[in-house]
């Protein structure tokens, strides 16, 4: 039996306890840009939802970079995120994440509950 959870997962659940609108997502082949994802399965939200969230790439050649959302709009069942600053090239299926949290912050969280809980591995050998 696994007891153990990737820090996507742990990244993922911390963001669902900060906002129940944390939403993970591959965008689609078409519709995007420098400054924008289009994904279908954000076509369910209302418009204006992700204003203000960070968007998170997380896989492509901009993995594990943070852009601010600055418009989120649906339409004909598919969400936009308008981000920025923008990117060196559109990202065309790639996986994402939005967050209400920076995701740095998350990962900061992270690692210090993990060094209260087991200060044993944050110790220096000598």
């Amino acid at each position: 039996m696994a007891y153990g959870r990737t820090l996507v997962q742990l990244r993922q659940g911390v963001g669902r306890k900060a906002s129940p609108h944390v939403f993970y997502g591959t965008a689609d082949s078409s519709g995007n840009t420098t400054t924008a994802v289009a994904d279908s399965g954000l076509g369910v939200f209302p418009t204006g939802l992700f204003m203000d969230y960070y968007l998170l790439h997380t896989s492509g050649t901009y993995a594990s970079t943070v852009s601010r959302v600055t418009d989120f709009t649906a339409s004909a069942g598919t969400g936009t995120c308008t981000f920025t600053p923008a990117i060196g090239a559109a990202v065309q299926s790639i996986t994402y994440e939005l967050h209400f949290i920076h995701p740095d912050r998350v990962m900061e969280a992270i690692n210090r509950a993990s060094r209260l809980q087991f200060p044993q591995l944050s110790r220096q050998v000598v």
